[in-house]
């Protein structure tokens, strides 16, 4: 079986929530991902992610998918106590589990993940992206240059300096991201889209 690397997910989230003691993940059903699982699934290491709390969000079915409005916003205190109570829990969670989990800090790291001799975390602060313009605020009727960043790093520095603007394509529930062909397939529409309705 070979083994899988995950995108994100919310277990130190759900953990911290539920109370879990520390070494939850070394109990099957503590979470989604636990080591049990990992193990009996192949699964080698995933983007653990911490997000500040957010207030539960209505979404509205429109007749072109869903209306998916942004969270409030959250000041800056609430959200540093929140991210640093999920980072003092990870580290909790691997001294507990003595060895069975690993931070994944460099590419020796996930070598020894996908070996199996441990489920990888790699953690991730959610919202720590640099904020861009939304998709459709974006003048796509000129002649443009489109460069599409990858699902987990999105674009190099050198890339990101390069363009003269930056977008977003605004998703909601637990994903951050969506893979490149999808970004680049939802970017082309909208610009067909401009084009036609301006004639051009």
């Amino acid at each position: 079986m070979r083994p899988v690397i995950d995108g994100h997910n919310d277990v130190l989230s759900h953990l911290e929530e539920e109370g879990a003691p520390d070494d939850a993940l070394l109990q099957e059903d503590a979470a989604t991902i636990t080591v049990p699982r990992a193990q009996a699934g192949g699964f080698a290491a995933g983007l653990f992610a911490a997000w500040p709390p957010t207030e539960s969000l209505d979404f509205n079915r429109t007749p072109g998918g869903y209306d998916i409005p942004y969270a409030p916003e959250l000041n800056w205190e609430d959200g540093a106590r929140s991210i640093g109570r999920l980072g003092a829990r990870l580290f909790r969670l691997l001294e507990s589990c003595d060895g069975a989990v690993k931070l994944v800090l460099d590419v020796a790291d996930l070598d020894t993940c996908l070996n199996g001799d441990a489920l990888g975390i790699v953690f991730h602060m959610e919202g720590a992206e640099a904020i861009d313009t939304d998709l459709d605020a974006l003048d796509l009727t000129v002649p443009t240059l489109l460069v599409i960043g990858n699902e987990t790093t999105g674009m190099s520095a050198a890339w990101r300096d390069a363009c003269d603007r930056t977008a977003r394509i605004p998703i909601g529930g637990s994903a951050s991201s969506l893979n490149a062909a999808t970004a680049a397939s939802i970017t082309l529409y909208e610009s067909a889209r401009q084009r036609l309705r301006n004639g051009r």
